[in-house]
Order: structure tokens, then C-alpha cells, then sequence
């Protein structure tokens, strides 16, 4: 998997390049403040067509919670804090639903434990995909109501898991007749 490191060293240009190819991409939340603007940088990655993990430890801190938001799966050490003070609404809205968004808001932001809205990998397990089995929890997770809601959503992660690189590890291991090796 693909790696960029979002810190002060980062810039619009290198951004530009790194987003231009969609295949998935493993985001490491490092530092603030960016030279990157921080519009540019939550747009960029809200359009990003690939698949975006986050991956970071400690207290991150606007706009790299605002980035972490706007992935679809994370990484964190234990602990990991967001602090979302000054936080923009779309990142909000995407990851945590209109009402959680709104009752953050009125209390002005604030502190929240990554665990609580980010979707973590599971790394205790490296027999089975750890982007697979946090897919397979957020679908479960999610409370689809209804026999087609749950199979758009379950269609719309399975296409993301067919363009991460568990996928070729999984069929790797399958032809050499071998137990998988996630540790990416």
C-alpha cells in the first residue's frame, strides 16, 4: 500500500501527484501545521476515488482529525485522541450523522477518543484482513434497515476490499497453499 505522510514537509503539488493515482493509500497523520492549505487538503481527499486509511497516534488536532474524518477506515495507536475544535461540518457530517455532528457543535467542539468514530483495524489477527474484518464490523455496525439497503452497502465496501492489497495476498496464499500475511 501506497504511503503519504500529511505533515509541514507536505506540499500542494506532492499532494496533487500522490492523489492523482487511485490506488489505496495509507495516510500517516503526523504533524500541524501544513503547508498545505487546509481547504485544499480536506477537498483533495474527500474526492480521492481510492481507498484511504488513516493511521496516526496521540492528539491530533484540526485539520489532521478533519483528514482522519474523511477516511473510511484507521489505524491508531491506543489512546488516540481528536480534537475537533474549529472543526469544518463536512468531515463531521460524513463520519458521525447529522445529530452526533450537531450536538458536538453546540457544545463547540471538543475532545473525542478516536475508537468512538473512527473504524479501527484490527491488527491482533494477521490470518484474516484486518481492512476486511473492520469492513465487515462497519457493515454490522451500521444498522442497514431492510434487505437492499444492507446489500448496498455491503456491494459498496466489497468494492472497496477488491482494490486493497489484501485482496492479492489472500489469492497469493490461496495458490501457494499457505496461511495469509497481512502485516502491510
Amino acid at each position: 500500500m501506497r504511503q503519504l505522510a500529511v505533515s509541514r514537509h507536505l506540499t500542494p503539488a506532492s499532494l496533487a501527484s500522490v492523489l492523482a493515482d487511485p490506488s489505496p493509500l495509507l495516510l500517516r497523520l503526523l504533524s500541524a501545521p501544513l503547508a498545505v492549505p487546509r481547504l485544499d487538503l480536506l477537498l483533495a481527499l474527500a474526492s480521492f476515488d481510492g481507498l484511504l486509511v488513516a493511521e496516526a497516534g496521540g492528539t491530533l488536532r484540526t485539520p489532521l482529525a478533519e483528514a482522519a474524518l474523511l477516511c473510511p477506515f484507521a489505524h491508531f495507536t491506543p489512546g488516540t485522541r481528536l480534537d475537533l475544535d474549529g472543526a469544518l461540518l463536512a468531515p463531521l457530517l460524513l463520519r458521525l450523522g447529522r445529530k452526533e455532528a450537531t450536538r458536538l457543535l453546540a457544545r463547540g467542539g471538543g475532545v473525542l477518543a478516536a475508537d468512538d468514530v473512527l473504524l479501527p483495524l484490527a491488527p491482533q489477527d494477521r490470518s484474516r484482513s484486518p481492512l476486511a474484518v473492520a469492513a465487515a464490523s462497519r457493515l454490522v455496525a451500521s444498522g442497514a434497515r431492510g434487505f437492499r439497503a444492507g446489500l448496498a452497502r455491503e456491494r459498496a465496501l466489497f468494492g472497496l476490499l477488491l482494490c486493497a492489497p489484501d485482496k492479492r495476498e489472500g489469492v497469493r496464499a490461496f495458490r501457494e497453499r499457505r496461511a495469509p500475511r497481512f502485516d502491510w
